[in-house]
């Protein structure tokens, strides 16, 4: 059987491929699930009729309302039902999704640039992004899925008026509402230590995230980021256990393994050029390095999964 490839998807992709209620380059909504293509369509509109997991490259929000859907999040399955929220952050391979035929859900797709904008607006969010790919699905009281579908209802009524040259203005101040009462929701699934968070450790942990999201698995020294933001090493790893349960080293180790599992799943690259482009100093030590955490090698990680 041959290797999945996983297709790149953006909010233009969406934008071309489903009847979007509103669509800005940064803020896209969905009002209508079924709208939303599966990783089938998506692949079959790229290189044709074969199945295939996607590459989220934006981040997409779902409030399910009915209904219960299943999909798998970097070879994790998971799965939603009513009042269940779902987050799909960027640079995740989003596989198998598949949902009951009553599941309805109100969605939002935003831009990774958008993302990184309110990001830096709000000090408080980083730690939020980073528990989503590993736990996408939360749960919420029926008052506070009242108050985000109350969000989208302002939202279609929005959309439903014309003239407005203030419109995009006025769906991003609306989403940036929206986008707040929904952390207010997460506050208590954040795994961070509530009383760090005006404290600099917790600023620095953010940052370092930040850099080690940016460096896609490139940087696997402690040293390196370190210096990148003026302190020693001991420092950031004891600010990363602090504020997280994890050394800098586990953060580093466990970006870099996903890196790892996504060119050898999702794309046609050879050992060598992989171990290349993530910055190895040569194929052994890559070798090594994936038997280390894989517990197999490259090839037999690659091959076990086609």
């Amino acid at each position: 059987m041959s290797k999945k490839t996983a297709i790149k998807v953006s909010l233009d992709t969406l934008k071309d491929l489903t009847d979007v209620s509103y669509h800005d380059g940064d803020l896209l909504i969905i009002e209508d699930v079924s709208r939303l293509p599966s990783a089938r369509n998506v692949t079959n509109a790229v290189i044709g009729p074969v199945e295939g997991p996607v590459l989220m490259d934006m981040v997409v929000m779902l409030v399910c309302i009915g209904g219960r859907a299943t999909f798998t999040v970097n070879d994790r399955t998971f799965s939603a039902s009513e009042r269940d929220m779902i987050f799909i952050p960027p640079n995740v391979v989003l596989d198998s999704y598949d949902a009951t035929t009553d599941f309805k859900a109100l969605i939002i797709g935003m831009s990774y640039p958008a993302l990184q904008r309110i990001l830096s607006v709000s000090k408080a969010t980083w730690d939020i992004l980073s528990t989503m790919t590993s736990n996408p699905v939360y749960h919420a009281d029926q008052e506070s899925i009242e108050l985000l579908e109350s969000y989208y209802g302002l939202m279609g009524t929005q959309l439903k008026r014309s003239g407005n040259p203030f419109k995009k203005e006025v769906m991003h101040s609306l989403f940036n509402a929206f986008f707040y009462d929904v952390y207010a929701i997460l506050l208590p699934y954040n795994t961070m230590n509530s009383d760090l968070k005006s404290r600099q450790g917790d600023i620095l942990v953010r940052k370092f995230l930040q850099l080690l999201g940016e460096s896609q698995g490139k940087e696997r020294s402690v040293s390196y980021y370190a210096d990148k933001l003026s302190v020693t090493p001991k420092y950031l790893s004891t600010a990363c256990r602090n504020a997280t349960g994890k050394t800098a080293l586990e953060w580093i180790h466990e970006y870099a393994v996903e890196a790892i599992i996504q060119q050898l799943k999702y794309t046609d690259k050879s050992i060598k050029e992989i171990a290349c482009e993530l910055d190895f100093p040569n194929i052994s030590f890559f070798g090594k390095f994936v038997k280390r955490h894989l517990g197999v090698s490259p090839t037999e990680f690659r091959k076990n999964r086609q």
